[in-house]
């Protein structure tokens, strides 16, 4: 099942056998070679740990109302850190710059689809401006080594360009 990083932001994230709640997801980290889901962030208002990490191998069940997962998760007072081959869906991919190869760019990444079941970011979603959006609908992009995440936009494949529009 198909599920939107607009959807999924913000959901309930608890305990599947206790219902203790662990707060709201506020992110979803993806390793940037592979795509692969490495976990969730959630984040609520406790005085000390305001930062949780599951990984995906926590995660039990994802449904329309909340996520759950087993365990209590790393626990963080500030922010989570991230590896060199992480990349945060808030942070380093949502209402980031799209560009393809030549340096054209195809818009701002609107929404980030992933597949929980198979525990990958399956693409995500490009658009200019609501206007635009509306007449010419958005760009879908896949992920994976279709796209080259530099720190202050997305650069998509040629590949993937051509696929899209025919010749580059």
């Amino acid at each position: 099942m198909y599920e939107s990083y607009l959807g999924l932001k913000g959901r309930r994230v608890s305990s599947k056998d206790t219902d203790k709640y662990f707060g709201r997801l506020s992110d979803i980290l993806v390793n940037k070679d592979t795509s692969e889901i490495i976990g969730i962030i959630s984040k609520n208002e406790s005085i000390i740990y305001k930062h949780r990490l599951f990984f995906m191998r926590d995660i039990v069940k994802t449904d329309e109302l909340c996520i759950q997962v087993k365990g209590y998760g790393e626990k963080f007072i500030k922010v989570v850190p991230l590896y060199e081959d992480f990349k945060s869906c808030e942070n380093d991919i949502f209402k980031k710059r799209a560009l393809y190869q030549n340096g054209r760019t195809a818009g701002f990444v609107r929404d980030i689809s992933f597949n929980f079941e198979a525990g990958v970011m399956s693409g995500f979603e490009v658009g200019s401006s609501l206007i635009q959006d509306l007449i010419n609908g958005r760009l879908v992009c896949p992920s994976g080594n279709t796209v080259n995440y530099l720190s202050n936009c997305i650069v998509i494949d040629a590949a993937v360009q051509k696929s899209l529009f025919g010749e580059v």
